[in-house]
Order: structure tokens, then C-alpha cells, then sequence
């Protein structure tokens, strides 16, 4: 059964091994906020959302890193999602037992970049193609510090500095929302990193870290930094991974790549993210449709904050 609403205190404990960020409680009470829909399974196994899009004119329903359904589980989300429009994600390291696509789901070949944190730090390091670890200690060398964010005003400098990537990318503006900042330094979900030179904020990059698994949200490189020739977002994207081990995760997805690479965007996307040494790994998502698949992946909320 699935019902409608923030789950109910002690939800976290009832989801299983390859549960993320996106099927928390603090995740759903942070949707809410944002202004979707949420509904989740009695069972305690996933978290589904929803938000209008397009003026209004259709409803997208999402769920990001499912663990495997059963056969009864996949016809009742199935059933549920009827006649919607859906995009539904296994997670990577779930080995996907095909029933949602038994239940009518129309499956389609996605894939990541998975840094195995459990690995030393060195070899981590060395896994790093030596143009990018080159990039990274010049950065430093120029000054360039790496922290977490302080306080709600160095949350606000990286918002906008992810704006001028959306302007500068020709896509939407994020609205500013505190929701953000509380789900992350508040319910103690990750961190917010930025970078700093001289009191400016030159990029950041947002972690995500549940269940010893970190995903990562909100790149952003200013427009004076690459005026500048100030690559920071591989010093920060360093720093994270860092930090990541530091906490005793055992995963860093660098989320989500096509596999078979259309345009030269999605060429470039997939070598900025192969270059940080990570194993290749394939997942499913399935839609409800296949003319709404890319668009629903753009709007999905485990993707808004690229």
C-alpha cells in the first residue's frame, strides 16, 4: 500500500541496506517544504514524489534509487502510477530484478561513476587522471580554501553562484529556499562545501551522506572564476571526496551519466565524471512512458540541483 505523506517517526530504521538520502523522513519533510507531493510504502521500503510542471499542464512522479521490488510490490506501483507520468530509478548497486519492467514499466539503460571510498587515500588519489590532480593542487597553490559552509549567508553566495551556472547553461533559476540549508546543516544530511579567494565565493558542491552512501548535489563554478582560469570545482570535488572517507563512507556516486552519449554535452558530462577514477556502473530506470523519460529526468528532484 502506499500512502500519502511524510512517513512516520522511526521510518529511517525500517529502510533496508541500499537505502540514500531520497528515501528518508528528513528528505520527505524537506520535499514538502519545496512544494511537493509525497506519498510512501507502508511496507517502509521507498519514498515517491510529485510536482506539477510545464504551467501546471502535467504532474511528474519520481523516485530515485528504489531497492528491488517484489512481484506484488512492482504491480502495486505500477497500479498506482497508472495512466501517470513516471520515472523510477534502481538503485546502482541493487542487482535490478527486472519486475517493474514485468509490470508494465518501460525500462531504459542509465548509468554512474562509483568511487569506492573504502579504498586508501592514496589510491584514491592516483585514481585521479594526473590533469585533474594537476588542476587540483594549483588551485590550492593560488590560495584557493575549500570549506564547509558557516552560516546561511555562505549557503546564500553558492546559491547564487549556482544561478549564474543556470544563467550561463541558458535553464531556469532555482528559487532561493532555506528548506535547502535546513535539510543539510540543520538535519544533519551532508554538507554544503564552497570555495574561497579573498573572501569571494567562487564555487561549491552540496553531499548528501545516508547509510555510508554520498551523492552529490549543486556544482557550481562562478563566472569570475573562470574568467579567472580558477578551476575550483575539482579542488572542491577533491575536498568532498575527503571529507567522504574521512567519515567512514564506503561510496561516492558521482550521479548519473548516459551511457551511450548522444550530443557532445553529454560526451563532456561523461568525461568530467570518468576522470575522477571511479567504477563504471549501469542501472535501469523505468517510466511510464517513454516520450516523457529525458524530460522527467531533468525535473526529477534527485537531479534539480546539478
Amino acid at each position: 500500500m502506499i500512502e500519502k505523506g511524510v512517513p512516520p517517526e522511526g521510518w529511517n530504521s525500517r529502510l533496508g541496506k541500499h537505502a540514500t538520502i531520497y528515501h528518508t523522513r528528513e528528505y520527505a519533510e524537506y520535499l514538502e517544504k519545496e512544494g511537493f507531493n509525497v506519498w510512501h510504502s507502508k511496507n517502509g521500503k521507498f519514498l515517491l514524489w510529485s510536482k506539477k510542471v510545464l504551467f501546471g499542464l502535467i504532474t511528474s512522479f519520481s523516485s530515485v534509487y528504489v531497492p528491488p521490488l517484489d512481484a506484488s510490490e512492482a504491480r502495486e506501483l505500477a497500479q498506482f502510477l497508472k495512466g501517470k507520468n513516471a520515472v523510477i530509478s534502481v538503485h546502482p548497486l541493487a542487482a535490478d530484478n527486472g519486475e517493474l519492467g514485468k509490470a508494465g514499466f518501460k525500462k531504459k539503460e542509465w548509468a554512474t561513476f562509483l568511487l569506492d571510498l573504502r579504498r586508501g587515500k592514496e589510491e584514491l588519489w592516483a585514481g585521479v587522471d594526473k590533469a585533474t590532480r594537476k588542476i587540483v593542487r594549483r588551485t590550492r597553490e593560488k590560495g584557493v580554501e575549500v570549506r564547509t559552509a558557516e552560516n546561511e549567508e555562505d549557503y546564500a553566495a553558492y546559491h547564487a553562484v549556482m544561478n549564474e551556472n543556470r544563467r550561463r547553461n541558458k535553464v531556469k533559476e532555482y528559487p532561493y529556499s532555506r528548506a535547502f540549508w535546513e535539510l543539510f546543516k540543520e538535519a544533519g544530511m551532508g554538507e554544503i562545501f564552497v570555495a574561497e579567494l579573498d573572501g569571494r565565493i567562487l564555487g561549491g558542491l552540496t553531499a548528501s551522506l545516508y547509510n555510508d552512501y554520498v551523492n552529490e548535489w549543486g556544482a557550481a563554478l562562478s563566472n569570475k572564476a573562470r574568467e579567472e582560469k580558477i578551476y575550483a570545482s575539482d579542488a572542491v570535488r577533491w575536498a568532498v571526496i575527503e571529507w567522504a572517507r574521512a567519515k567512514g563512507a564506503h561510496y561516492y556516486d558521482l550521479t548519473g551519466v548516459n551511457p551511450a552519449p548522444r550530443d557532445e554535452k553529454e560526451k563532456g558530462i561523461y568525461r568530467f565524471k570518468e576522470k575522477w577514477g571511479g567504477d563504471f556502473k549501469e542501472y535501469c530506470e523505468y517510466s511510464t512512458s517513454n516520450a516523457v523519460v529525458d524530460f522527467a529526468r531533468k525535473i526529477k528532484h534527485g537531479k534539480l540541483l546539478e
